[in-house]
């Protein structure tokens, strides 16, 4: 409800890092009643799976639902972007649900920086393709700075496949919720990069956010 609220472009019920592993089943059961049950208006509404297994059990109780995109974490090459599309499409038709959701696959690891083309590039059904840092600034073993000179490659390389296979750019969270300078000078060098848009992890982030990429005037 609070996200509703929030004044946010969409939504994404997550059912990976967020949630323990002994309480999966439980925020599987969660979300698909969200999905069901709740109002959520004119925002786009997505769900984050988990990897591999997890994630295959997820999408029995997501797609069922009206849920509009399904962003894939720490994918490493496209063939898994294909098994999530394939099983989506698998349970589609079981269920009789018209279409397949719009399929955004999250960048989180070295191996995934470099195969970033071969992802965007995976399936039809694709939107957008999106960067995850923390991951991948532990995998690089390198702390995160406030000039981002540790992650301009990834970063560039997220745009350049994105835009090389016609989808949205979506800059990575920015993790310090209290630090609202820091978000605002995150959101200008994503916006030069060529970053279209920005996750939140929370809602006070979403007022700067949706001000910084609004078009110039």
């Amino acid at each position: 409800a609070k996200a509703i609220s929030s004044g946010a472009d969409g939504v994404i019920l997550d059912l990976e890092d967020s949630v323990s592993p002994d309480r999966k089943f439980e925020a599987r059961i969660l979300v698909a009643h969200a999905l069901a049950s709740m109002d959520f208006g004119s925002m786009e509404v997505m769900v984050r799976i988990n990897q591999g297994a997890e994630g295959d059990e997820d999408l029995q109780w997501v797609i069922p639902q009206a849920v509009q995109h399904v962003l894939i974490p720490k994918v490493e090459t496209a063939s898994r972007v294909v098994e999530v599309r394939d099983l989506s499409q698998r349970i589609s038709e079981l269920c009789s649900r018209p279409g397949l959701p719009w399929f955004m696959p999250i960048i989180e690891s070295p191996l995934g920086i470099l195969s970033a083309l071969e992802i965007a590039r995976a399936v039809p059904e694709m939107a957008a393709l999106t960067l995850g840092l923390q991951d991948l600034t532990a995998e690089l073993g390198v702390r995160p700075t406030p000039g981002g000179r540790e992650s301009f490659f990834s970063r560039s390389m997220v745009v350049l496949a994105a835009r090389a296979a016609g989808l949205q750019p979506i800059d990575t969270v920015y993790a310090d919720v209290k630090n609202e300078e820091g978000l605002r000078e995150s959101i200008h060098e994503a916006r030069e990069m060529g970053f279209i848009g920005k996750g939140c992890i929370h809602p006070a982030q979403v007022a700067p956010i949706n001000e910084g990429f609004l078009p110039d005037v």
